[in-house]
């Protein structure tokens, strides 16, 4: 599971962050698992992902639970997946034995089973002693009159496992794929508006080409000084040009201040 999720999310993902990430959201389950389980009233709507009631069915819950109020507006994202993996540890109780005792305990009942098959062969049909005691996961009223059964207990053990790996796994790429076409959609979006930037500098360029220049007084009057206009008759050319805007850019529009 590590080197699964460090290669979809492209970052080392160690044991201690799946097993915490694990707690949580077993956590979180439970917390609304157990406080709706037992209600009616109440429906899981896949589309909007809340647990839905009337208000009248809310309000006795949120008065006996207020935390209950949080689930009235907050989605619960993957709800089918978490009842999967732990609605039947809620239900049987098994929720307080360790993911490493029970690991430990499906071994052993698959080791005993193997030696049972075995050995098979060795017992007198007549003979063959009860196997309660050969696996803690038998109840005390289950006892094995032939090794079939027992041995089928095994591959549906793996089964359940490869079920919930499954489940992991979708989830996981599930994750990793929406990651994926997120930054192809960030990488896009970005792409359009650095293109439609472009544009509207090209836009504006294109604006400022084609606008008149306007000219201050200041710019008109040190333009004739620098030309040579006598003193006596700056003020007059001045207002001439200010008068006529047509005047005043074909006056700059000549390219020397010797032509002007």
């Amino acid at each position: 599971m590590c080197k699964k999720c460090s290669e979809s999310f492209g970052y080392v993902v160690e044991k201690s962050n799946i097993k915490n990430r694990i707690k949580t959201l077993k956590g979180t389950f439970n917390s609304y698992h157990d406080l709706f389980k037992n209600m009616s009233g109440y429906a899981w709507n896949p589309i909007t992902r809340l647990f839905e009631a009337e208000d009248e069915v809310w309000e006795p819950l949120i008065e006996a639970h207020p935390n209950a109020k949080k689930w009235k507006r907050t989605p619960i994202h993957h709800y089918e997946k978490l009842f999967d993996l732990f609605s039947k540890d809620r239900a049987n109780g098994e929720g307080s034995i360790s993911a490493k005792e029970k690991v430990r305990r499906w071994e052993k009942d698959r080791e005993d089973s193997i030696n049972l098959e075995e050995n098979i062969d060795g017992f007198d049909e007549f003979s063959m002693p009860n196997v309660e005691s050969y696996s803690p996961m038998v109840s005390p009223s289950y006892s094995c009159e032939t090794s079939s059964k027992k041995a089928k207990r095994t591959p549906q053990m793996v089964e359940m496992l490869e079920k919930q790996m499954e489940i992991f796994q979708s989830g996981i790429d599930n994750v990793a794929a929406s990651i994926r076409q997120g930054n192809e959609i960030a990488k896009e979006g970005l792409a359009i508006m650095m293109q439609g930037h472009e544009f509207a500098k090209e836009g504006l360029a294109i604006m400022e080409r084609g606008r008149p220049r306007c000219y201050s007084e200041d710019e008109v009057f040190s333009e004739l000084v620098k030309i040579g206009i006598p003193t006596e008759h700056q003020l007059d050319v001045m207002l001439f040009l200010i008068k006529d805007p047509a005047k005043m850019r074909a006056f700059f529009g000549v390219p020397t201040s010797e032509l002007r």
